[in-house]
Formats: structure tokens, sequence, C-alpha cells
């Protein structure tokens, strides 16, 4: 049986930088900025999108090979 093995390619890298800046953005903000939350919220789904679709084109690439 293998171990585990990590793959990794460009988009995913994003969707993690993506991922700590809305994150960041979601909790650092004052109350009173509540459109700072509203656009971190929007990056967190984004950098899920990106996540997928980098998923999908590696599993497509693997599948080519």
């Amino acid at each position: 049986m293998n171990g585990w093995h990590f793959s990794w390619n460009l988009g995913m890298v994003a969707a993690a930088a993506l991922l700590v800046v809305g994150g960041a953005l979601m909790v650092l903000p004052r109350e009173d900025q509540p459109t700072l939350r509203t656009a971190g919220f929007g990056i967190v789904v984004m950098s899920g999108v990106v996540y997928f679709v980098a998923r999908v084109v590696q599993m497509i690439q693997e599948r080519r090979k």
C-alpha cells in the first residue's frame, strides 16, 4: 500500500494565497468596516473556486500521462 502522495500546481498555490488574504480580511477589520469583511468572504469563496479548477486540471493532466 502506498503512502501519501502530495502533488500541487500553481493554481493550488494561488488558492492558498487567496485563502490567507481573504481570511485576514474577514478577521482583522473593525466592526465599523463591513465592506472589508464582505470582500474577505468573496475572496475566500473565490479561493475555493480556484482550488476546484486547479484540482480538475491536475486530474485531467494525470489521466493523460
